[in-house]
């Protein structure tokens, strides 16, 4: 069951890594951070194929926040290594009810995706995804679509290309209804509008569009109606194009193609990330399956 999970922890763990930094963490950004320890510890122990484990902190985490998508995500995986079918496929079917296909590959499902169990799931997944957008609000979600599927076309074409429009008429909308969440958009429109943002990085973050997104989220994020640390991802790169020292270390990852990026010591990392409600450094490194004394010598050689 190896095969694939490192690719699927990554998207599960980044989507957690967008920050805006706030001087003190809200009692709300504290629970956020209790959260993604426990999404972070859930991937480390599914890396290491320890799904027992992996399940008591997935249990943690959807105990916190049971309207996210990533704990039923992470419990279907954690169901399927324990050899616990029906568990497996209940939350599959709970996913899809929340308006989001399962999206995991059959390999990293190992036996479960021969069952007649997950047969029964994939001929109900779209009839589940589809009842679950209706519930939203048409008025919002259709445009909404629209336009992140224009961006995705548009995105294949050379930068010079692009239609820099598409980011203010989403903006627009959103000034309209609101930023997306679990609640007015429904889990795959949400994920897709979180992972398109990185894409409109030009003007991040001190355009008139940027600042009203960023309202947008902080706004949600008060609520707690959306994850935490939208945009570390976003300002960690704004500042290495800077030439200044990152603040949540979220591309650690990519530390061999940011050769110059310069990091602060672990605990002012680790104090940034709490800030934004994102987890401790300490287990982001874990989940990506990196030796921390290596990722923290290379971190002081940059200095």
């Amino acid at each position: 069951m190896k095969t694939h999970l490192q690719n699927v922890t990554l998207l599960l763990a980044l989507l957690c890594c967008y920050a805006k930094s706030f001087s003190q963490p809200t009692e709300m950004l504290k629970k956020h951070h209790r959260y993604n320890n426990c999404i972070f510890r859930t991937e480390a122990a599914m890396r290491a194929e320890n799904y027992a484990t992996g399940k008591l902190y997935s249990d943690s985490a959807q105990a916190i926040f049971p309207f996210f998508h990533k704990p039923y995500f992470e419990l279907e995986i954690c169901n399927a290594g324990l050899g616990d079918y029906q568990a497996a496929y209940d939350h599959a079917v709970k996913m899809a009810s929340m308006g989001m296909y399962s999206e995991i590959p059959a390999d990293v499902l190992g036996d479960f995706a021969t069952t007649g169990l997950y047969k029964k799931f994939l001929r109900e997944e779209d009839s589940l995804v589809n009842s679950a957008i209706k519930k939203y609000d048409t008025a919002f979600c259709n445009p909404l679509k629209r336009l992140l599927d224009a961006h995705q076309a548009d995105f294949n074409k050379l930068a010079s290309q692009r239609d820099t429009t598409i980011f203010h008429q989403l903006v627009t909308l959103c000034e309209k209804y609101g930023f997306p969440t679990y609640f007015n958009a429904g889990i795959g429109l949400y994920r897709k509008f979180a992972s398109s943002l990185p894409n409109f990085f030009k003007g991040y973050p001190y355009s008139e569009d940027w600042q009203k997104i960023i309202a947008l989220y902080e706004k949600e994020l008060a609520s707690g109606r959306v994850e935490s640390g939208y945009f570390g991802g976003m300002e960690d790169l704004y500042l290495y194009e800077q030439g200044k020292t990152v603040k949540y270390g979220v591309w650690v990852h990519w530390m061999d193609y940011y050769k110059d990026m310069k990091f602060p010591s672990l605990e002012e990392l680790n104090k940034n990330r709490k800030e934004v409600g994102l987890g401790d450094f300490e287990l982001w490194v874990s989940c990506l399956g990196y030796d921390l004394n290596a990722v923290l010598k290379d971190m002081e050689s940059r200095k």
